[in-house]
């Protein structure tokens, strides 16, 4: 009996991928409206270089640049864990409802309240995908083969098991 393994990626292209993301880390402390050179990067970084530079890399451009990389990490997960879920590798926000809800709670605030504030249309739009979410992950069909063809068959009228 054979099993079935994930393939994975060779070691050296992970490492390739690695050394990339580490560049384009310090590509994004160095990189701005003002360059400031590598070295100076690093000395603002272990606290050997004081003044202008220092400050602009360490109170901006390095909050700026971790805030990235977890946002990008967070992105990537939620997006991995929608597709394990529904066992689908196209499968995106909008495969949940999540665009909709949110689209729907913004429009709902900014017409009948008149809310133009971007704050406040963020608290909208998080509440409206927040209030969509549940009913989604509730259903017994998510995650089946049934909701992964039935939302890839929206263009056709839904068949039986929709």
């Amino acid at each position: 009996m054979t099993t079935s393994r994930t393939p994975r990626p060779p070691a050296p292209v992970v490492v390739l991928l690695a050394l990339a993301a580490l560049a384009a880390v310090v590509l994004s402390l160095a990189i701005g409206s003002r360059p400031i050179g590598l070295g100076d990067v690093w000395g603002a970084l272990v606290g050997q270089v004081q003044g202008a530079e220092a400050t602009v890399v360490t109170t901006q451009r390095l909050p700026r640049t971790l805030l990235g990389v977890v946002v990008g990490a967070a992105l990537g997960m939620a997006g991995a864990l929608m597709q394990g879920h529904t066992r689908n590798p196209l499968a995106d926000p909008g495969l949940f409802g999540v665009n909709a809800g949110t689209s729907f709670a913004v429009a709902l605030v900014t017409f009948t309240v008149g809310v133009s504030s971007p704050g406040l249309q963020v608290i909208a739009a998080l509440t409206g995908a927040a209030s969509v979410t549940p009913s989604s992950s509730s259903s017994p069909a998510v995650g089946s083969a049934e909701a992964t063809w039935c939302s890839s068959r929206s263009w056709a009228p839904p068949s039986p098991p929709c």
